[in-house]
Order: C-alpha cells, then structure tokens, then sequence
C-alpha cells in the first residue's frame, strides 16, 4: 500500500518541480 501511495506523491511532487 505504501508504494501506491508513494507513486501517486512522487508524481505530484515531480509536477509541482517541473512547473517551477
């Protein structure tokens, strides 16, 4: 479950850097 989640916030994270 742990990895599921983790995949979904490195997703986010890696669009909210990207946008910057």
């Amino acid at each position: 479950v742990t990895s599921h989640l983790n995949f979904l916030r490195g997703k986010r994270i890696t669009s909210m850097y990207s946008k910057r």
